[in-house]
């Protein structure tokens, strides 16, 4: 299993490298092609009204989080329209995708709930462990807090397999795994295992740890 896992790595990392420059520079595009946020301006009417409170989790403005949270905004308040995963979003996960480790602290300490999922199964847990900011501090936050590693997205996708292919810490994988996450559970779409997740993604991050539980 050790040799097989290595030789697929070898011969994916290449394409996957490709693919993942490729995502990357197309998340440098406006958010209106991308359909999520991305910190540039927006042209008007290139997205749906989003609540202060998550523009607010997205910059971690606190002051202004505190003061919505005091004039009775919802911690847990979700948007309601929308693409992909901004549906369903909240603050949390606006927060764990692009803001801080403070910001995460702050949200679960008002109450704000790990466990929601936007309309198509994403979690804050999702975003935060794949993070480009603190990735790790956020993760354990988030688990702490009681959020789910067995759940899937709406497109099959378990989150053992999108830390597996996503995540570039190997402590993320090591947490979502001594929480009890699932190394046999497949893509229900491409019934790919975390293993091959890993492979695909080019993840040098995690197929160690991976290989390291000896999944069948």
């Amino acid at each position: 299993m050790r040799r097989f896992a290595t030789c697929i790595l070898a011969l994916l990392l290449p394409a996957a490298l490709a693919v993942a420059q490729a995502h990357d520079h197309a998340h440098d595009a406006p958010a209106a092609q991308t359909g999520e946020p991305t910190g540039i301006p927006l042209p008007e009417g290139s997205m749906p009204t989003i609540p202060a409170i998550h523009l607010a989790a997205r910059a971690d403005d606190l002051p202004t989080i505190q003061r919505l949270l005091g004039e009775g905004v919802d911690v847990n308040v979700q948007m309601t329209e929308g693409e992909d995963w901004l549906n369903g979003s909240t603050p949390l996960m606006w927060a764990a995708r692009e803001g801080n480790a403070a910001t995460v602290r702050f949200l679960l300490d008002f109450g704000a709930n790990p466990r929601i999922r936007s309309v198509n199964g994403t979690t804050a847990l999702n975003w935060g462990a794949v993070s480009k900011i603190e990735p790790y501090e956020k993760t354990m936050m988030l688990l702490d807090a009681g959020a789910e590693v067995h759940g899937y997205r709406d497109d099959g996708t378990p989150l053992v397999a999108w830390v597996a292919g996503l995540a570039k810490d190997a402590r993320i994988m090591e947490a979502i795994l001594e929480r009890g996450a699932d190394l046999t559970l497949r893509m229900r779409r491409e019934r790919m295992t975390p293993l091959m997740a890993a492979a695909r993604g080019g993840n040098a991050a995690t197929v160690p740890v991976i290989l390291a539980r000896k999944p069948e």
